[in-house]
This record gives structure tokens, C-alpha cells and sequence, in this order.
């Protein structure tokens, strides 16, 4: 009889066994498939990404190609402009370049011009100052004028002077 309880215990063992082996293969099956449906959806979001970003792709490209395409047009066009000689003048303008046309009055040349008043006044400080050692900065700033103006009265000095 021992043989046979250890027989039908045997028996249960290996019953309860299989069961647990097939629920674990089910249990198995199950996470694979729902794995299975995870990564098809994930190949199907990276294809239409992919799709996505070969679309706007081609896009640039044909947008870049046309842009290339007008740019060459244009060097060919800027070259045959430089290769192609120069455009002779209309016979009207090149018989007004050749009258030569005298001025009406000569300009007076810059060391002839005549101060008015109010500017010899503000000559003669600028000079004065200039005469007792201060810079152009403290000229400026002492009659409140541009130290361009300075500059410039200091730089015609010379020639007032000698039109003097």
C-alpha cells in the first residue's frame, strides 16, 4: 500500500506541476503578446515619424535645389553683364561732356572767406585760448562749442592769418 500512496502522491505532484507550468507558460504568452502589441505600436509611430521627417526632408531639398538653380542664373547673368562692354553714353550727353562750361564766378578759396562779427569774436577767444595752453577739450568747454568747431577754427588759424 505504500507503494501505491506514493504512487498517487507522485502523481499529484506532477498533476499540480504541469499546472503551474502551464499557467506560467499562459501567464508568459500573455506578457509577450501585450509586449508584442507595445513594440508594433512603437514600429508604427517610428515609421510615420520617419515618413514625417522624409517628407519635410525632400521639401528642404527641393526648396534648396531652386534656390541653388536662381542663384546660378544670376552669377551667369552678373558674369555676361562684366564680360560685355561697356555702354557708350547717348550722343546727346557725350555732346554736353564735350562743352566744356565755364563757371559763372570763381569760388573763393576757403583762406579769402570773411568772417562775420559774431564769428571773428569767437575766433579770436578760440585763438586766445589756444595762445595761453589749454587743450581743444578745454576750449570746447570753456564756450560751451563742439570740439569739431574748435578743431576746425584752430585748423583754418593759419590761413587767416595770412589773409590778414
Amino acid at each position: 500500500m505504500l507503494p501505491f500512496l506514493l504512487f498517487l502522491i507522485g502523481a499529484a505532484l506532477s498533476v499540480y506541476c504541469l499546472w503551474q507550468l502551464r499557467r506560467w507558460l499562459e501567464q508568459a504568452d500573455g506578457a509577450a503578446a501585450a509586449g508584442s502589441r507595445r513594440l508594433g505600436s512603437l514600429v508604427d509611430e517610428l515609421v510615420a515619424t520617419a515618413e514625417t521627417t522624409v517628407s519635410v526632408v525632400e521639401e528642404k531639398a527641393e526648396a534648396l535645389a531652386a534656390a541653388i538653380a536662381r542663384a546660378d542664373e544670376r552669377l551667369v547673368r552678373l558674369e555676361a553683364a562684366v564680360a560685355a562692354p561697356p555702354v557708350q553714353a547717348l550722343p546727346a550727353v557725350a555732346a554736353v561732356r564735350a562743352l566744356e562750361v565755364e563757371p559763372v564766378h570763381e569760388p573763393r578759396p576757403v583762406a579769402e572767406a570773411v568772417p562775420v562779427p559774431a564769428q571773428r569774436e569767437l575766433y579770436s577767444k578760440v585763438y586766445a585760448l589756444a595762445d595761453a595752453g589749454h587743450d581743444v577739450t578745454g576750449i570746447a568747454r570753456t564756450l560751451n562749442i563742439a570740439k569739431g568747431e574748435v578743431q576746425l577754427i584752430l585748423g583754418i588759424r593759419p590761413a587767416t592769418r595770412e589773409g590778414a
